[in-house]
């Protein structure tokens, strides 16, 4: 995966569909919207049957994932679990359960090491 520093660069370079790509094209369904405040932050709403990301949506996402950019990074560079993010309270999330594992899964294989 290529390199980044922020979450904007990761979202928007291409990385994310890149992971989703690789790591689960059929078992991630529904709108995901990701709230990443700080520096490098954004909201994008994530269409994984499209292999799209968008800025804006008028169709209600699946689940929500909010989380601070630091914290995102944590997560997609393999410093922080899905679970620890959720059990220290860094990283929120609301929604379909099923969609949030799944997404979480996905976001765990970013940096496999």
């Amino acid at each position: 995966m290529a390199y980044t520093t922020t979450a904007r660069q990761f979202v928007e370079g291409g990385g994310l569909l890149e992971l989703l790509a690789r790591s689960a094209p059929n078992k991630l369904t529904g709108l995901i919207k990701l709230e990443i405040e700080g520096d490098g932050g954004g909201t994008w709403y994530l269409d994984p049957a499209k292999n799209s990301i968008s800025g804006s949506s008028k169709q209600k996402p699946a689940c929500i994932v909010r989380a601070q950019a630091r914290d995102f990074m944590a997560l997609v560079e393999g410093r922080m679990s899905p679970a620890d993010g959720v059990l220290t309270e860094r990283l929120h999330i609301a929604g379909s359960a099923a969609k949030v594992s799944r997404l979480m899964a996905v976001l765990a294989t970013a940096n496999p090491e």
